[in-house]
């Protein structure tokens, strides 16, 4: 079950996924393709809001919805669907929209194609309950998305991709010492960004275990490490190995970032506000 997943993001997001409740807001084209991907993706449960009458035109966008649908809730046509998807994850319709307390029930809430005073009340309310925010858009060819994940969201990687890697030319033993990567090799890496060192021959106190550096990067291949006196010799070989650090992210409230927004969606396209 979910091997794939697993595979791609670990056991540790996907246990993750496995304790998270989802609230989706709006069972658009686009809604009804996000639906599809959280039950699919093995949440413990998604609910589903919209009271919208399904029309002729849905039929065209929403894949859940029938011709029989025609005239029912859009929510209420689709939770048979997409129950069927996964099993694994409850699927239910709210036919009332809920309270600040109510939403601290909910990991997630994700808001589809609604007017944007509708997304900015119920991202106020998230905010009060806790819950992350994700705001949706599809409008022909032009879309928007917007996150609030709170001011301070964990994040083990920050950039997801691999770990860097050289093999190493010298490293100095001084006050200042510093690393030089060989010239096929540029470390790739930014100040601030923390190292390990492996297989470094002639000092042992480099590569011991536990043993990193926040580096100060001189140029393309050169590193300053600090002092490295007491850490041996070098005497040839080696690899620096980046080690990737958790950061928190802080993330503005919806009202906070279109006010820097110069150019909202809304107002080049006329979306109704």
């Amino acid at each position: 079950l979910y091997s794939r997943q697993l595979y791609v993001m670990g056991h540790t997001a996907q246990r993750s996924l496995a304790a998270s409740a989802v609230l989706l807001i709006g069972l658009s084209g686009l809604g009804a393709e996000i639906g599809k991907n959280v039950a699919l993706a093995g949440v413990r449960s998604l609910d589903v809001i919209d009271e919208t009458p399904a029309t002729l035109a849905d039929l065209s966008t929403n894949w859940l919805l029938r011709e029989e649908d025609v005239s029912a809730r859009r929510a209420a046509a689709a939770v048979p669907r997409l129950s069927a998807l996964n099993p694994h994850v409850r699927v239910g319709e709210v036919t009332r929209f809920m309270s600040a307390d109510e939403l601290k029930q909910y990991t997630v809430v994700v808001v589809v194609d609604q007017p944007l005073r509708e997304m900015l009340r119920i991202a106020e309310l998230a905010r009060l309950a806790g819950c992350r925010l994700v705001c949706a858009r599809s409008i022909g060819v032009f879309g928007c998305i917007y996150c609030d994940h709170g001011d301070a969201f964990p994040v083990m990687d920050v950039d997801g991709e691999p770990p860097r890697e050289a093999l190493l030319e010298y490293v100095s033993s001084c006050v200042e010492g510093e690393a030089t990567t060989i010239q096929e090799q540029p470390h790739g890496l930014e100040t601030g960004d923390v190292v390990r060192f492996e297989e470094v021959t002639g000092m042992p106190g480099l590569c011991a275990s536990g043993v990193t550096f926040e580096v100060t990067v001189t140029g393309r291949h050169g590193l300053k490490l600090g002092d490295t006196r007491a850490l041996g010799e070098y005497a040839g070989g080696g690899r620096l190995v980046q080690v990737k650090q958790p950061a928190k992210l802080r993330f503005l409230p919806l009202g906070e970032a279109l006010s820097a927004q110069p150019l909202p969606l809304h107002e080049i396209v006329g979306v109704p506000a």
